[in-house]
């Protein structure tokens, strides 16, 4: 995924409309995603959504001049937001409920490889959505898992394998 350069992220501060549009659309199937892998209820991420965007506005951070750091810093700010909310209406353990239960169907692996056989797991699922689904970085991705860079760059390239070989099959 391409930054959306610090003219348009400039203009988003200055609060003009226009580069409001342009850097809602842009990461917003990404911030819901990073939302997604912590609350259910659409009506919560969609308040957390808005308050995501206010804390980049209100906070300022600094990128780049692509605006390179933008979706990191916003899938970190969804996920705080997120599992503040979580915490504060007491919907989340820190159990995490696959490892409890065995369901798969709680996992973001799950929804991303669901008919792989066996699936992904929950940190594959989330490193190939960001990675393939979102085109974020290596190191944004490092960034967002807070894993080495190295790390996310063999998990990623096996799960691929996985997936290939998997698909590989069904032709």
């Amino acid at each position: 995924m391409n930054g959306i350069g610090k003219k348009t992220i400039e203009a988003f501060y200055r609060g003009e409309e226009k580069a409001s549009r342009i850097v809602f659309c842009r990461y917003r199937k990404l911030v819901y995603f990073a939302l997604s892998t912590v609350l259910k209820e659409k009506s919560d991420m969609d308040d957390a959504y808005q308050e995501v965007f206010f804390r980049l506005f209100k906070n300022k951070p600094e990128f780049d001049e692509e605006g390179h750091s933008l979706p990191s810093y916003l899938v970190k700010a969804a996920r705080t937001i997120a599992i503040d909310m979580a915490r504060r209406a007491s919907l989340i353990c820190l159990v995490d409920v696959e490892e409890q239960t065995g369901d798969q169907s709680q996992s973001v692996g799950y929804i991303v490889s669901k008919y792989l056989s066996p699936p992904l797991t929950k940190l594959e699922g989330e490193i190939v959505a960001y990675k393939a689904a979102f085109g974020l970085s290596f190191s944004d991705v490092s960034e967002i898992m807070d894993i080495p860079e190295t790390t996310v760059r063999r998990i990623y390239k096996k799960s691929m394998e996985r997936i290939k070989e998997e698909y590989k099959h069904d032709r």
